[in-house]
């Protein structure tokens, strides 16, 4: 109950940040994907922060009340961790991206790329989680 808490706290954080930084507060910080000419700015990766920590509160929460064994809460802070180490790096790494137009340097790279691994291993370690949790149920022990 206490990781869908925190979970649930950051996605209230970040809509709220999301909303209150709409305007040009924070500097450009654009990621083009090439698939289809998308352009992602400082507000959408907020929202897309609140949307990913609000389904996890609910799977959390969703296991806590309906299902016979609750999920693992050391796993569960732990993913908490990864999950939020990654969005918080990435919004600070990402605000420096664009200034004086600088091209990215290798420490913002690595830096991003470490998010990108931390974001990976937090949902990993939800999915590890939740798929022992439906082991120990189905199997009855």
């Amino acid at each position: 109950m206490l990781t869908a808490k925190l979970f649930a706290a950051s996605a209230i954080i970040l809509a709220i940040c999301a909303f209150i930084t709409r305007g040009q507060i924070l500097p450009r910080m654009n990621l083009y994907l090439p698939v289809k000419n998308i352009f992602l700015g400082p507000f959408l990766w907020q929202l897309l922060g609140a949307f990913v920590c609000a389904i996890l509160a609910l799977i959390y929460l969703a296991f806590a009340r309906w299902m016979p064994r609750p999920l693992n809460q050391t796993m569960g802070l732990l993913s908490f961790m990864f999950i939020a180490l990654a969005f918080i790096v990435w919004l600070i790494v990402g605000s420096f991206i664009g200034i004086n137009d600088s091209a990215l340097s290798n420490g913002q790279a690595g830096a991003l790329f470490g998010t990108i691994l931390s974001f990976l291993l937090g949902w990993g370690l939800f999915a590890a989680n939740v798929a022992w949790t439906l082991f120990r149920i189905f199997r009855g022990g």
